[in-house]
């Protein structure tokens, strides 16, 4: 591993059995959740206010691209239905979120999600409770949530796959070049999925820092959830020794599962 690439990698990872004991709280409602007669859905408590709606898929799945080719030159819908040939998607365990915003209620401050995003698609798992495998993808058609973004936790990771939006140096074609066979060296390869995981939770927490009180969001938390869970996976499966001594029995999978 090149000297330069190690300051990139964070110094300590927990489990995620043992993240979730420790920041329990950030998975946990964030207060009283109302439903309006069109649906609209309101979760407030003294400092945050959050209003989403929600819309059922109907996705055709008759004209499924089935090549990268046939993808890249579809239309938005079609598009969509190439997520269930590409990533597994099942529309039936995902809603469409039409609108989400969230506001500080002390001071005023708002993002509202359509604004952020223009015509990106986001998809989120109904019920969903688990940050892992939640994504952006690269052609900036969708974002898929597996946690729904009614906690903090769910926030969070919600604004970190937009920050993958924002992310300047993501180069599309490139990556569309890698994934069709174009090789990188793993070193590189490394370096450039912890530079863009670095960035999309930067952006998160920059965005979010107005609102982390209200969401009960302290250092301590950030510290496990980002830097030692999200990104010390990351970083524990370029390099296995920065696993905490009491967590590693429960890496030894993990470890074994990055070296194939």
């Amino acid at each position: 591993m090149e000297k330069s690439f190690i300051p990139k990698l964070e110094k300590t990872a927990v489990a995620k059995e043992v993240a979730l004991e420790k920041v329990s709280h950030l998975f946990k409602p964030l207060g009283q959740e109302t439903i309006n007669k069109n649906g609209e859905i309101t979760i407030e408590n003294n400092s945050i206010k959050i209003v989403l709606s929600y819309e059922d898929i109907n996705l055709g799945i008759e004209d499924t691209p089935r090549s990268e080719e046939e993808f890249i030159g579809t239309q938005l819908g079609a598009r969509e239905r190439a997520l269930i040939k590409f990533l597994d998607f099942k529309p039936e365990d995902y809603s469409l979120l039409k609108n989400y915003s969230i506001q500080n209620k002390i001071n005023g401050s708002l993002i509202n999600l359509n604004e952020e995003l223009g015509e990106n698609t986001k998809y989120v798992k109904k019920g969903g409770e688990d940050m892992s495998e939640s994504a952006s993808h690269y052609l900036n058609t969708y974002i898929k949530l597996n946690i729904e973004p009614k906690s903090a936790a769910g926030i969070l990771t919600l604004m970190h796959e937009v920050g993958h939006k924002k992310d300047p140096a993501i180069d599309p074609l490139e990556i569309m070049l890698v994934s069709i066979g174009k090789e990188k060296e793993e070193s590189i390869l490394q370096k450039e999925m912890i530079d863009r995981e670095r960035y999309a939770w930067a952006y998160s927490l920059s965005q979010l820092r107005p609102y982390l009180p209200g969401l009960n969001i302290t250092k301590n938390a950030i510290d496990i959830f980002v830097h030692k869970w999200a990104l010390g996976s990351y970083s524990a499966s370029i390099n296995p020794e920065i696993f905490e001594k009491e967590t590693r029995g429960i890496f030894a999978k993990l470890i074994e599962y990055f070296k194939k």
